[in-house]
């Protein structure tokens, strides 16, 4: 999908992919292997006859495939605790299996239990708990004086009856409950506390206590020691929580979201306690900018959103239906092969929002035959629209070379279900009025899944390889007004993503009879065709036909960089934004100079032949690349801040912190984008500071703090909002890279 971009590289490119087609009209997909588990909300402590802050989410997957599954219905019901109430009794499944309620707990304080199911689960059901306690209080602490290591009882009332729920809070940084009741907890101090006097709390759900004054004397807790170039990734719930850091250097802290689950985001608050002692930190434009909602790609989003959707719906009802015969090219025969001037009828896509979508019967002739494309133009043209035999023979030479080769060598071999060995690129004005007449932005072409299957499958296949393409219009005659100049920059990149969609169908849907692979993964990987195509232009020297191919990729990217915390590489929520496919194309940028380039291939296919239910999103990319996703999501963070960067210069940093072949900072950070590099972590000072915010799923928040050398050390803190744990249902990494 493109969207307007105005700079020194190029006007206006927008465009639209489409894997789509026909519902299967059922009424719900069978459940007949489907296990429900919990995915959000377990656990929670807060107020009595107030609403719990987070809703309680399962998700329902195939239980041999892993697949979610969409459109079951779940119900829900209260199974302990009087008054309380759900916000729905029964919600469906979105496209990630997931479906979701809220409690609202009863007046009285303790335990409240909730159950989730659906019809014909031969499995367990869901279950869920949570807790209501009033007012948390402080009476004593014992001893009145401590060092960092030593354990403190704490009495008072108002605790939970399960000791983990409370937080003691030293300073702002949480101890570790040894044992507790409901009027007394024993914690451990955390080692990392500088000497001084603290304010102590409980924090209980929704309240805490009135804070207690601590004496620490002084702590064992010992510094962590970094070489310059050197990153230590903190996953253990007590290290995010309590780290040291030396004086006399300047880090990078990464808050990471390393969850693999598309709608898990966190709050989250970074404290620092000691160092220089300085008043509490500002916070920069880049985490106000993080932080900060991201518009949508407009039009050309929303239209493919909804072909997406059609499109997993129909990958889902013809999933075993569709096999390995024939699914390899066919050999060509000269008969098989229209000759110029020949005309065919086409069924066309007129009305995405109809129910079903309507389509156009139109006539089209072909204009030119080249080594793998037949190009048919419809034969109503808009007034004065002007494609020349030239303007043809250019897209087919693009087409043949290097579209189609490096299209095939990075992700496969098409189909060719007609039995012709070419793909059909027909150029109509039915595809420019999809677009609405004035606008800004319009749908530049798409690929039909519906085409790869036969009649009886979708009603309106041309059962052929199919490239539909918008045509000149000068007077806006159809659609938005379109110079035959802007047709020819704008549709040759939209041609290479597109056919990435349509191999991309052969080889996970027909070939391995697999669902069709997550949004976010499948646009990545068809902006990595562009990017792949504009590749081989750089290495001709053809700077032009590069750039046009590379730009889109590079101004997605400077919308994701400046906006990191705030764009979740793996959410593609309908009908998605410019940023996340700026993440998505960065990531595959990195894998595939980590991996080597078989990895894209091995990403598209999800398995090698002979197999099924290859893995999709997170799963697929763990699978190919022998890597867990906490890993991968910590890497790529860095490798984004610190490939190029100026002090890393001759350090000996790992490889898999930087990105390979490409220099990402002088590419993106060039004149046309502003002439600075985006990413600009906020800069805080070695000393007392909390910027707290939200990082959405499988990306991060940056920061910057330097110690003068001299100074104490500088104790560190993740945790969620005022110091209390982050739930079981969220993976929270704290990544610290020395660079100098």
């Amino acid at each position: 999908m493109r969207s307007g971009y105005t700079g020194g590289l190029v006007g206006l490119l927008t465009f639209v992919l489409a894997l789509t087609a026909c519902s299967d009209g059922g009424t719900g997909p069978s459940t007949r292997n489907a296990t429900i588990a919990v995915q959000g909300g377990d656990n929670q402590v807060w107020a009595p006859s107030l609403q719990l802050p987070k809703p309680f989410q399962v998700v329902v997957t195939n239980s041999a495939t892993r697949a979610p599954m969409k459109g079951v219905l779940v119900s829900w019901r209260v199974t302990e605790g009087a008054g309380a109430a759900l916000t729905a009794v029964s919600t469906l499944t979105d496209s990630a299996g997931i479906a979701s309620t809220s409690l609202v707990l009863g007046p009285a304080t303790g335990l409240y239990k909730v159950e989730a199911n659906f019809g014909g689960n031969l499995g367990s059901a869901a279950t869920f708990t949570a807790e209501a306690v009033t007012g948390a209080t402080i009476t004593s602490l014992v001893p009145s004086s401590v060092r960092g290591g030593d354990t403190v009882t704490v009495t008072g009332a108002g605790y939970s009856l399960t000791p983990q729920n409370n937080s003691v809070v030293f300073g702002g940084i949480r101890g570790t409950i040894v044992s507790g009741t409901a009027t007394q907890l024993r914690a451990i101090v955390p080692l990392c506390l500088p000497a001084g006097t603290v304010q102590v709390t409980v924090v209980v759900g929704s309240g805490g206590s009135p804070s207690v004054p601590l004496t620490v004397t002084g702590s064992p807790g010992t510094p962590l020691a970094l070489n310059v170039g050197q990153v230590a990734l903190l996953t253990d719930p007590s290290a995010i929580n309590c780290v040291q850091l030396s004086s006399g250097a300047s880090y990078l802290l990464v808050v990471e979201n390393a969850t693999d689950v598309s709608d898990a985001p966190f709050t989250f608050r970074l404290l620092g306690v000691g160092g220089v002692n300085t008043a509490t930190a500002s916070f920069g434009a880049s985490v106000a900018a993080a932080l900060a909602p991201t518009a949508t790609g407009g039009l050309p989003d929303e239209f493919e959103a909804r072909l997406r959707q059609l499109d997993s719906d129909l990958a889902r009802g013809v999933r075993g239906t569709v096999g390995v015969a024939g699914a390899s090219p066919s050999v060509m025969t000269a008969a098989a092969v229209p000759a110029v001037g020949d005309s065919t009828n086409f069924n066309v896509l007129n009305n995405i929002n109809a129910s079903p979508p309507t389509f156009s019967t139109v006539k089209a002739k072909v204009k030119l035959v080249t080594s793998h494309a037949i190009i048919y133009q419809d034969v109503n043209m808009p007034a004065g629209s002007s494609f020349s035999a030239s303007d043809y023979q250019q897209f087919g030479a693009l087409f043949d070379d290097p579209i189609y080769p490096t299209d095939t060598g990075v992700f496969g071999q098409p189909s060719d279900i007609d039995g012709n060995g070419h793909v059909v690129i027909l150029f109509t004005p039915v595809v420019n009025g999809l677009s609405p007449k004035g606008s800004s932005s319009f749908v530049a072409g798409f690929f039909y899944g519906c085409d790869l299957l036969t009649p009886a499958q979708c009603t309106k296949s041309n059962h052929a390889e199919i490239f539909y393409a918008a045509v000149p219009d000068p007077t806006g005659a159809v659609g938005p007004v379109l110079a035959t100049s802007r047709i020819l920059q704008t549709t040759p990149p939209v041609l290479a993503h597109e056919f990435m969609h349509m191999i991309h169908w052969n080889q996970r849907i027909t070939l391995r009879g697999g669902p069709d692979e997550s949004l976010w993964l499948s646009e990545g990987l068809a902006h990595t065709a562009e990017d792949t195509v504009g590749g081989v232009f750089l290495a001709r020297g053809d700077t032009t036909h590069a750039i046009q191919f590379l730009q889109e990729n590079w101004a997605r990217a400077n919308q994701y960089l400046p906006n990191t915390a705030g764009t979740s590489l793996l959410a593609f929520t309908p009908p998605g934004t410019l940023p996340e496919r700026g993440a998505a194309w960065l990531f595959l940028k990195y894998l595939r100079g980590r991996f080597g380039g078989g990895i894209i291939t091995s990403i598209t296919q999800g398995c090698t032949l002979p197999c099924s239910n290859p893995p999709s999103s997170a799963d697929n990319i763990t699978v190919q690349t022998q890597t867990g996703w906490g890993s991968l999501v910590n890497d790529w963070s860095i490798a984004l801040w610190a490939t190029g960067e100026s002090d890393l210069v001759g350090v000996n940093l790992d490889p898999r912190y930087t990105f390979v072949g490409f220099a990402i900072r002088r590419i993106l950070g060039q004149s046309a984008f502003g002439g600075v590099y985006a990413l600009q972590p906020a800069g805080l000072p070695f000393g007392n500071f909390s910027p707290s915010g939200t990082v959405l799923s499988s990306t991060s928040a940056y920061y910057q703090v330097t110690g003068p050398a001299g100074t104490p050390p500088l104790s560190v803190s993740l945790a969620a909002p005022r110091g209390v744990p982050f739930g079981s249902d969220v993976a929270p990494q704290l990544a610290i890279l020395r660079y100098k």
